[in-house]
């Protein structure tokens, strides 16, 4: 089970955010209002999860804190309307204030669910098909390969545009940043491209 942490200095930000997650049944497993705290409270914690925190933490930025935290989290960053951002780190999502319920749930979702597709592969890993005669579809195999993006049927290349475009818009990502979030997610679980997005679409 992966878990939420609350990392906020103001208490009444982590109640904001603690409210709308309760309105959709989500709870945070931890509160902290320091990068200290933070990282004490994700060590203690088994299952990684995502952490939601303010652009700075501690008069530190936020996206810094993904070198210090266990690999298995994700950060979603609430940024003030004029906060500059510019993270291209995997692993890093940011939403503007003010917050949207709706956008945040999505984002929260989506962050859980994609990474616990990850988690539940590992556990149920399905064989690996037969290995085929040598030549140049033994490329096809790779399910996050996107080099060949014409090799794709239409109706996947469509989902995957309109996934990245969902997380260009939600979570002020570049559109190489959400291409290489499906992308990764793809590896992850070692599901194909177009199920990690119709995921991203369902959240």
């Amino acid at each position: 089970m992966r878990n939420i942490i609350l990392a906020f200095p103001e208490a009444s930000m982590i109640d904001q955010v603690k409210r709308i997650l309760l309105s959709a049944g989500i709870h945070a497993a931890a509160e902290a209002t320091s990068r200290i705290q933070l990282l004490q409270v994700a060590s203690q914690l088994d299952g990684g999860g995502v952490v939601i925190l303010p652009g700075n933490l501690s008069g530190l930025p936020a996206a810094t804190l993904i070198n210090d935290l266990p690999e298995d989290y994700d950060l979603l960053v609430l940024l003030a309307v004029n906060e500059v951002w510019d993270s291209g780190r995997p692993g890093v999502f940011a939403l503007r204030t003010p917050i949207r319920p709706i956008e945040l749930l999505d984002s929260v979702r989506m962050l859980l669910e994609t990474r616990q597709l990850a988690v539940s592969s590992t556990h149920h890993k399905p064989a690996p098909p037969p290995a085929a005669k040598a030549g140049p579809s033994l490329a096809s195999s790779d399910p996050a390969s996107d080099k060949r993006p014409a090799s794709r049927p239409a109706s996947d290349r469509r989902v995957i545009e309109q996934a990245k475009q969902v997380l260009i818009v939600r979570n002020n990502m570049s559109e190489e940043q959400a291409h290489r979030f499906l992308q990764k997610r793809s590896m992850d679980t070692g599901n194909p491209m177009v199920i990690v997005a119709r995921q991203v679409l369902d959240t």
